[in-house]
């Protein structure tokens, strides 16, 4: 359990510190107004959440065998420039690859929680923004 709370927290405070940044860039501390100010907090908002969503979906496709072929690919391709023993070594079929593959899951679940807070924070800044209209 306490793994779990360190990788929500990590995430947490990743995203934070690149929503500041990105809320920096975007001028937020030399604003002048409320509208400068929920754009740029609404923008940097918006990157982490996409981001954090966008790769626990890319690792729930690959959980799902998506990719196997493309690595079983790029991994006989690298083979070839092994020694003639090593080759031996490590010669598995894609069938045995992909039984290996999907014994390896890995969780997913807490990228996309975490990024859609981010987003579900980006989406109340906006609906702020929109009624200051």
């Amino acid at each position: 359990m306490e793994k779990n709370r360190i990788k929500y927290l990590i995430l947490i405070m990743t995203g934070l510190v690149a929503a500041i940044v990105i809320a920096a860039i975007q001028g937020l501390f030399a604003a002048n107004d409320v509208k400068t100010v929920l754009i740029a907090l609404c923008d940097s908002f918006t990157v982490p959440g996409v981001i954090y969503v966008c790769a626990g979906l890319l690792i729930f496709c690959a959980n799902g065998g998506t990719f196997d072929m493309l690595g079983y690919g790029v991994k006989a391709f690298f083979s070839v420039f092994q020694s003639a023993e090593k080759m031996k070594q490590n010669k598995e079929s894609f069938a045995d690859y992909r039984e290996r593959k999907r014994s390896e899951k890995r969780p997913f679940i807490y990228l996309i929680v975490i990024g859609a807070a981010f987003l579900a924070i980006a989406l109340v800044l906006l609906i702020v923004y929109i009624n200051l209209r």
